[in-house]
């Protein structure tokens, strides 16, 4: 969520012409976030203020009153492990590591829904595999 409402102040400073594009391609992040920081623009300063709590800014629900449906990309990883003399997968060899991947995995496939504590006037626009939900 942080890259969610970090994206959105740049993308809003970028519009009022506060930040230029080739800033983000040729400045420091310092200098990116000193011009967000010093903005008198209030929702700057809100989708700011989202990133330093992140973690109380949504939360995950299984009713029908979401604001996001989330498919994120399993990047689990099975290592091979050399066992007498041949290589073989730990979740091979490992009943309770192989059930915890198994169960990631499919939370991953299955998605999850997403609900904002404080939630924008206009529909969220989430990008790179999520799925915006049409209100």
């Amino acid at each position: 969520m942080l890259n969610y409402w970090f994206g959105r102040a740049i993308t809003k400073a970028v519009g009022l012409g506060m930040i230029k594009v080739d800033d983000i391609h040729f400045q420091t992040d310092p200098y990116i976030l000193s011009k967000l920081v010093a903005s008198d623009d209030e929702e700057i300063q809100i989708y700011l203020g989202r990133c330093q709590d992140v973690f109380t800014s949504f939360e995950v629900v299984e009713d029908d009153d979401f604001d996001l449906f989330v498919t994120p990309k399993f990047r689990g990883i099975d290592p091979l492990l050399k066992l007498d003399g041949s290589f073989v997968r730990l979740t091979s060899i490992s009943p309770s590591f192989k059930e915890e991947y198994e169960r990631i995995s499919d939370y991953a496939k299955k998605g999850y829904k997403i609900r904002f504590s404080i939630r924008d006037r206009e529909p969220h626009k989430l990008f790179l595999r999520s799925t915006p939900i049409k209100k």
